[in-house]
């Protein structure tokens, strides 16, 4: 849902990154985004291409989410968090900027 807001809202490339899972699923409903695999070892280098990222949606509150969550802490770029994101900033120490 996130990916479609992105792109209803005008933005010009979407790029949703997902467990393997979610990726056809995804690109069966939705096939103008630009879906990837997540995986910890990539998470910061698919963030770089990235003007602003969106972290909640779907995230989860497993031990996943909270690994995710914690890489993406120090990444400097505009960020929105939601959803789970924010349900699990309430409980694992984590440090943000907000600005």
């Amino acid at each position: 849902m996130t990916g479609e807001a992105a792109l209803r809202a005008g933005a010009g490339l979407v790029r949703v990154l997902t467990r393997s899972e979610n990726i056809a699923p995804l690109l069966t409903a939705r096939p103008e985004l630009m879906v990837h695999e997540l995986t910890m070892d990539s998470l910061a280098e698919s963030l770089e291409w990235a003007d602003v990222v969106v972290i909640g949606p779907g995230l989860g509150q497993q031990e996943w989410g909270k690994k995710a969550l914690q890489k993406v802490e120090n990444f400097r770029k505009p960020m929105l968090w939601d959803a789970d994101a924010l349900n699990l900033l309430a409980i694992i120490p984590i440090s943000v900027t907000i600005a």
